[in-house]
C-alpha cells in the first residue's frame, strides 16, 4: 500500500496558531475589578486584583507567566495587589484610553519602564500638578523583598502627545520601540506626528524619531496599534482609521492610507466614530469598529493588509444601548481579539466579544462572538490592558497533517532564534531550529518548543492531529459485460468505491489510467463513463479522507462475454388521455425473465435506458410503474463474480382505441318535434360502452341515439399484441340556447291605440303572440298596436319549434288625455287603466290645478276616477296635472307625472 499527498486538489489542513505563546501577557487587569489569566492559552476569570479604571491598563508577567505587577498609570499594583513602593499619583488620569504600557529593560530583567500618557490639567489629591504629555517612571523588582519599587517617577519625554499609546518589538529583536501620536510643536491646532521612542539596553532614548503625515486629525481620542510583525501601524482617530507602514529598524512611519469605514453612511447623518481597531496575531488583517450615531449601528469590518481594498464586514449589530463612542480591541496570546461590551463612560458591560481572525488555509474572514466571557460581578468599561504587540507573535506554526507524511515546524517570533529544543510528543526530539518530523500513529500530540533569542529562552507549546489514511481494501475487480464481444466497453469506476474502501461512496476518490498518471495527478476525467484500453486492465486510485490523507488502491476492470437469451418484448396499453405513453412493470418483466431464463435470486438484474448506461451502471429504471413511449431499455444481469450478460427488451406501446366523436352535441327542447340525434362509434374497435353521468352503462351498441341532455361518455375496446385496451372519452348533450328578453316598451300616449314594443336576444328568428294562440312576426323583435290596457302575456317561439319557448307578463297601463264630465256617462271621469287588485298592492293618484293645489286624488282600485269637481264645485274647462305611485305585487314602485285636459261643453 502506498501513501501519498494528492497535488491535485487543495485539502483542508488547518494552520492552527492557538499555541501558547509567550507568557509576558498571560495576565490582564482591567476595567472595574476585572481580571483574566491565560496560563492554559485560553482566558480564565479570576477577578483576584484591585484596579479600577474607566479605560487604559496595563500588566506584564515573567517569561513563566506569573504576574509581576499592574496599574491604571495612576497607581502601580505589586503581584500581591498592593500598592508598590512609591507608586502612586504617576501621570496619567482617568481620561486617557491607552494610558500607559509596560517596557523591560532588554538586559536587566528587574529594571521595567512603565510609560504613562496624561491629557489633563488636573491636580491630583496629593503633591504638585502634572501637565499633560508622556512619561515614563523606573521600577525594579528586585527592591522590597522582590515585590519591586518605583525608583524614578514621571520623567516627561513630550507634551505633545495624545491618548494612544503602543509598543513593539525593534529589529534586532531585544530593543523595544514605544510609539505615540500627537502634535508637531505646541503651537499645532492640528495632530499630525508618530513619536517612536527607542528602549534598549542603556534605557530610555529620549529624543523620539518623529514621522509627519499628510492626513492631520483634529481630534485627540481614539486608539493606536502596531501589528505583532511590527510592519504596519493602524490608529482610530474620531472619524478616521488610518493605517500605515512601520521600520522597526529606523522607527520611521511611511506611506499613510485611510480605512475605508463608512458602510451605511448616509448624510446629513453625523460621520460614524471609529474607536476601536487591532491587527490579527499573524499580521495579515486588521479590524475596525465603526459606530453610526445616533442609531448605534455597530460595524466590524476586516482589511488586508497587503491589500486594503480587500474589505469584508465581520459583524453588524444594531444595539440602542451599546457605547456611542464603540468598543476597545486588544488581541491575546490565543490569537482572538476581545471586545468590551460597555454601554457608557461610566457604566460598563459584564461580558466580553471575541473576533476570531481566520486560522486556517480555507477560511478568509473572521468569525464574532458577541458576550463570549462572562465577567461575572466584575465589568469591562471602555479599555483593556496594553502589552507589547510583538509579545503575541511568538507562536509555533505546524499543520494538523496524516501519519508517514514530513510535517515542517517553526516558531516564528520577533527575534533570531540561536537555538531551539523541540519535543513532538510521541517520544522524540530535535534541536534544528526548524526540524522536520515524521509521524506513524495518528492521534493528538502536543508540541513544545524551547527557543533561544537575545539570550533568553521562550517556550512555546501547541497541539496538532495526525491522522491516519483511509483504509483499503485489495484485490477488487469491476467485471463488464461484453454485449458485443469486441473487449472493449465502457465502465463506471465510481461503483467500486465502498469495495476498495470502507465508506467510499463518502470519501474524495480520484481514478487514474496508468502509475505514471497517478504520480503526475492526471486523473481520468470522466471515471463514471470510463472505455478500457486493455482487457483486463489495472487500475489505480487515489483516497482521500476528509482530513486529507490519502491512500492508493489498486484494482481490476475485464470485460467478459456473456450472451443472456432473447427476452420478449413487453406491452402495454397507452396511459390515459395520454396517446403516446404507456405504464410498464419492470417487476413483473423481472419475475418472467427469472422464471423463462432459470435465473436465481442470487443474480441481480438491474433495468436501463441504454446499452451505456446498463454498463456504466448508472440511470436504473424505477421497477414499478415506468412511465415511456414505445422504445428499446437493457436488462443487466450481475452475479457474485460479476457481469452475467446485457439484452435489450423492446417496450411498445399499443395505439389507443380510436373514438371519433365530437365533444359536445345540441338536441331540440322536445326531441319529440324533430327526427333524433344518432351518433356513432368507431367500427374499428370491438366493443362500445355508452354511459350516463353516473357512470351506468345506457349502452353497448356502436349508435347511441341523444333524447336527453347532459354530461355522457364513450369507452370502447380493442385487442392488440395479447391486451385489450381502451379509450374514454366524455361528451356534453344540451339543447339550444334559450332566448331571453330584451327591452319591452309599452307606448301608451295614444289612448286609442296602446303600442308594445318587443326585443329578443337569441339564436334564431321567433314568432310572437298575446294569446298564445296566433302567432306573428319572423324575427326577433315584434311590435303588437292596439293593445287593450291591463295585464298582459307575451308568447315568443323559435319558427323551428327547437328552442324552449318563452314568455313574459307586462302590465299595459292607460292615462286619459282629457275627460267630458257633462253626465252623458261617456268618459265623464278621468282614471287610470289597465291595473287592478290582483296584480298591484296599492295605488296613488293626486291631481294638481296649475297653481299646485291638490284637486283630487284615486287611492282605490275600484274607483271610478275623478268626476272634475272640488268641494261640490265644478271645475272649468282647463288642464291639470297629476303625478301617479302604483305598487305591483313583487313591491316594484310604478311612477308616472303628466298633464290632461277637462273640457266641458
Amino acid at each position: 500500500m502506498l501513501y501519498k499527498r494528492p497535488t491535485l486538489v487543495l485539502l483542508c489542513l488547518f494552520i492552527t496558531y492557538f499555541t501558547y505563546g509567550q507568557r509576558e501577557t498571560d495576565n490582564w487587569y482591567f476595567g472595574n475589578l476585572a481580571s483574566l489569566n491565560f496560563a492554559n492559552g485560553k482566558p480564565v476569570v479570576i477577578n483576584d486584583g484591585n484596579l479600577s479604571t474607566p479605560k487604559g491598563s496595563t500588566s506584564i508577567s515573567d517569561k513563566n507567566g506569573n504576574l509581576l505587577f499592574y496599574t491604571d498609570g495612576v497607581y502601580v499594583f505589586n503581584k500581591n495587589h498592593f500598592g508598590m513602593q512609591n507608586g502612586a499619583l504617576l501621570a496619567s488620569d482617568d481620561e486617557v484610553l491607552q494610558s500607559c504600557i509596560i517596557i523591560p529593560n532588554p538586559d536587566d530583567e528587574n529594571i521595567y519602564y512603565l510609560f504613562t500618557l496624561k491629557v489633563t490639567n488636573d491636580t491630583p489629591p496629593l503633591g504638585a500638578a502634572i501637565a499633560p504629555g508622556l512619561y515614563f517612571s523606573t521600577i525594579d523588582l528586585s527592591q522590597n523583598g522582590g515585590l519591586g519599587a518605583v525608583t524614578k517617577k514621571n520623567t516627561a519625554l513630550t507634551s505633545l502627545a495624545s491618548e494612544k499609546l503602543t509598543a513593539v518589538h525593534a529589529k534586532d529583536g531585544k530593543s523595544f520601540w514605544v510609539i505615540t501620536f500627537g502634535k508637531e510643536n505646541s503651537s499645532s491646532i492640528n495632530y499630525n506626528t508618530f513619536y517612536a521612542y527607542k528602549i534598549d539596553e542603556t534605557g530610555v532614548n529620549r529624543t523620539p524619531v518623529t514621522s509627519e503625515i499628510t492626513i492631520p486629525a483634529s481630534e485627540n481620542n481614539g486608539a493606536l496599534k502596531v501589528s505583532p510583525n511590527g510592519e504596519y501601524i493602524a490608529m482610530s482617530n474620531n472619524n478616521t482609521a488610518i493605517f500605515a507602514n512601520f521600520n522597526t529598524e529606523t522607527g520611521s512611519i511611511t506611506s499613510t492610507d485611510f480605512l475605508s469605514v463608512l458602510e451605511g453612511f448616509f448624510p446629513p447623518r453625523p460621520f460614524p466614530t471609529i474607536h476601536a481597531i487591532e491587527f490579527s496575531q499573524d499580521s495579515k488583517h486588521v479590524y475596525v469598529e465603526s459606530v453610526n450615531i445616533p442609531n448605534g449601528n455597530n460595524t466590524i469590518f476586516q482589511f488586508k493588509t497587503d491589500d486594503l481594498d480587500d474589505r469584508q464586514v465581520v459583524h453588524v449589530t444594531d444595539n440602542i444601548d451599546a457605547y456611542a463612542n464603540g468598543n476597545y480591541m486588544q488581541l491575546a496570546k490565543d490569537g482572538n481579539i476581545y471586545l468590551t461590551t460597555s454601554k457608557s463612560e461610566t457604566e460598563g458591560g459584564n461580558y466580553l466579544s471575541q473576533i476570531v481572525p481566520p486560522k486556517s488555509l480555507d477560511k478568509t474572514l473572521a468569525t464574532f462572538n458577541e458576550n463570549t466571557i462572562d465577567l461575572l460581578s466584575a465589568e469591562s468599561i471602555l479599555g483593556l490592558p496594553n502589552f507589547v504587540q510583538s509579545y503575541f507573535r511568538t507562536r509555533v506554526i505546524a499543520e494538523d497533517d496524516c501519519i508517514n507524511t514530513s510535517l515542517f515546524f517553526e516558531v516564528d517570533t520577533y527575534a533570531n532564534i540561536t537555538a531551539a529544543e523541540w519535543d513532538f510528543g510521541d517520544g522524540t526530539t530535535s534541536l534544528e531550529i526548524y526540524p522536520e518530523h515524521i509521524y506513524t500513529s495518528a492521534g493528538q500530540y502536543k508540541i513544545t518548543a524551547t527557543i533561544t533569542i537575545n539570550n533568553r529562552q521562550i517556550t512555546v507549546d501547541k497541539n496538532i492531529t495526525i491522522y491516519s489514511p483511509p483504509e483499503v481494501i485489495e484485490d477488487q475487480k469491476i467485471i463488464q459485460c461484453d454485449f458485443d464481444n469486441n473487449g472493449t466497453d465502457s465502465f463506471n469506476l465510481t461503483t467500486i468505491s465502498n469495495d476498495i474502501t470502507p465508506f467510499g461512496n463518502r470519501l474524495e476518490i480520484y481514478y487514474y489510467e496508468t502509475y505514471t498518471d497517478y504520480l503526475n495527478d492526471n486523473p481520468i476525467a470522466d471515471p463514471e463513463d470510463y472505455t478500457n484500453i486493455s482487457n483486463p486492465q489495472t487500475i489505480y486510485a487515489n483516497i482521500i479522507n476528509s482530513y486529507g490523507c490519502s491512500s492508493l488502491a489498486e484494482f481490476t476492470i475485464e470485460s467478459l462475454f456473456v450472451e443472456l437469451d432473447n427476452i420478449s418484448n413487453m406491452y402495454s396499453c397507452s396511459l390515459p388521455n395520454d396517446g403516446l405513453n404507456g405504464s410498464f412493470s419492470l417487476e413483473l418483466k423481472e419475475e418472467e425473465i427469472r422464471t423463462n431464463l432459470g435465473i436465481p435470486t442470487t443474480t441481480n438484474l438491474r433495468f436501463y435506458p441504454d446499452s451505456n448506461s446498463a454498463q456504466t451502471n448508472r440511470n436504473e429504471l424505477r421497477m414499478l410503474n415506468f412511465v415511456s413511449p414505445t422504445t428499446t431499455i437493457w436488462v443487466r444481469a450481475d452475479t457474485s463474480l460479476g457481469c452475467g450478460g446485457i439484452e435489450p427488451i423492446n417496450l411498445i406501446v399499443n395505439t389507443e382505441p380510436k373514438i371519433n366523436i365530437a365533444d359536445s352535441y345540441t338536441i331540440c327542447f322536445d326531441p319529440s318535434v324533430k327526427p333524433p340525434v344518432i351518433i356513432s362509434a368507431d367500427s374499428i374497435n370491438e366493443r362500445f360502452e355508452w354511459r350516463n353521468s353516473k357512470g351506468d352503462i345506457i349502452s353497448i351498441n356502436q349508435d347511441f341515439t341523444l333524447d336527453a341532455v347532459g354530461e355522457f361518455s364513450l369507452t370502447v375496446y380493442k385487442s392488440e399484441n395479447g391486451l385489450l385496451c381502451s379509450n374514454t372519452k366524455t361528451f356534453t348533450v344540451v339543447n339550444p340556447e334559450k332566448a331571453i328578453f330584451g327591452n319591452i316598451l309599452v307606448n301608451t300616449e295614444d289612448e286609442t291605440n296602446n303600442i308594445v314594443e318587443v326585443y329578443l336576444n337569441g339564436n334564431s328568428n321567433y314568432e310572437f303572440s298575446l294569446d298564445n294562440i296566433t302567432f306573428y312576426g319572423n324575427s326577433t323583435s315584434y311590435t303588437f298596436t292596439n293593445v287593450e290596457p291591463g295585464l298582459r302575456t307575451i308568447y315568443v317561439k323559435d319558427i323551428n319549434d327547437c328552442e324552449q319557448p318563452v314568455e313574459a307578463d307586462i302590465t299595459v297601463i292607460g292615462f286619459k288625455k282629457f275627460f267630458t264630465p257633462n253626465g252623458d256617462g261617456d268618459n265623464d271621469y278621468w282614471n287610470i287603466k289597465g291595473i287592478d287588485a290582483n296584480e298591484f298592492k296599492s295605488i296613488s293618484v293626486m291631481i294638481f290645478d296649475r297653481y299646485g293645489k291638490v284637486i283630487g286624488s284615486i287611492t282605490d282600485f275600484n274607483s271610478l276616477g275623478w268626476d272634475g269637481t272640488y268641494n261640490g264645485k265644478s271645475l272649468i274647462s282647463n288642464n291639470y296635472w297629476f303625478k301617479a305611485e302604483i305598487i305591483d305585487k313583487e313591491d316594484n314602485i310604478i311612477e308616472e307625472a303628466g298633464n290632461f285636459s277637462l273640457i266641458r261643453n
